[in-house]
């Protein structure tokens, strides 16, 4: 029951004359029944009345749930408030999260609509995972690996190859070398040069020249000798060809080739 667990009697009465009024009760042993602390469990109560009373005021219902909680989240986004200020703020938005998803394992609201997939936003990704499959015999973990890099690749540059010029990408490799290292720059490496075998394969290339991209490797495996991070000069651009990837001497790192358009 709702007075075993919020003290004070006027917040007790904003929810149950708000839209959670006929669940409120369940909510509140709920929290109970999943160890929440008291004063966890009394905060939350508290901070979900801020959000009841922001829907009863916009004119949203028990019916209204889900569209209430998306518009008071947009208004949030728009007019930050503080914690103790008056209507709704982050606090009470996590709490009406809480809240939503005690409705949904009860059965009063539906599960929340499964995200699109990779390939649903990208058919190339699709389309690439086949290809290679097919042509080259790649595994499902080592391509669930590339996936995640294209994904990247196509959030940060868009999915039109006419953009993918060897600059786009040696700078796109040089973002996650430096914020991950040398040992996963090698693996982006190989990844987009498996994008770009792919891309060529099936002639989505623009004409241009044939960009290589070699990144820059310690002389000794000693962590010491490593570079802190990679400077643009560092990375070497030359005409070559779309043949075999060649391997840097001095760093073991494969080299980047594939077909791009033409440099800026």
């Amino acid at each position: 029951m709702l007075e075993q667990h919020l003290k004070s009697p006027v917040t007790r009465q904003r929810l149950r004359s708000g839209p959670a009024a006929d669940h409120i009760d369940g909510f509140a042993d709920w929290l109970h029944r999943h160890r929440y602390s008291p004063i966890t469990i009394d905060t939350t109560l508290r901070s979900l009345a801020g959000w009841t009373d922001w829907m009863r005021a916009a004119g949203f219902t028990e019916h209204d749930m889900l569209a209430g909680f998306a518009s008071c989240s947009a208004e949030l986004q728009t007019y930050r408030r503080v914690r103790y200020g008056r209507g709704p703020n982050d606090h009470s938005l996590a709490a009406a999260a809480l809240f939503i998803r005690f409705l949904r394992e009860q059965g009063v609201l539906p599960p929340p609509a499964a995200p699109p997939s990779p390939a649903d936003l990208w058919p190339v990704i699709g389309e690439f995972r086949s290809w290679m499959r097919l042509h080259r015999g790649l595994t499902e973990t080592t391509l669930d690996v590339y996936q995640a890099i294209f994904v990247e690749l196509l959030a940060a540059r868009g999915s039109d190859p006419h953009l993918y010029t060897a600059e786009v990408l040696r700078d796109f490799v040089l973002e996650r070398a430096r914020r991950h290292g040398i040992s996963r720059a090698k693996t982006v490496v190989v990844a987009v040069r498996a994008l770009l075998r792919f891309l060529g394969a099936t002639g989505r290339c623009p004409p241009g020249e044939t960009r290589a991209v070699r990144l820059p490797g310690p002389r000794h495996p000693s962590r010491s000798n490593r570079p802190a991070r990679l400077e643009p000069r560092g990375v070497r651009l030359w005409p070559g060809s779309g043949s075999a990837p060649a391997k840097s001497h001095s760093s073991g790192l494969p080299t980047l080739t594939g077909a791009t358009g033409s440099s800026p």
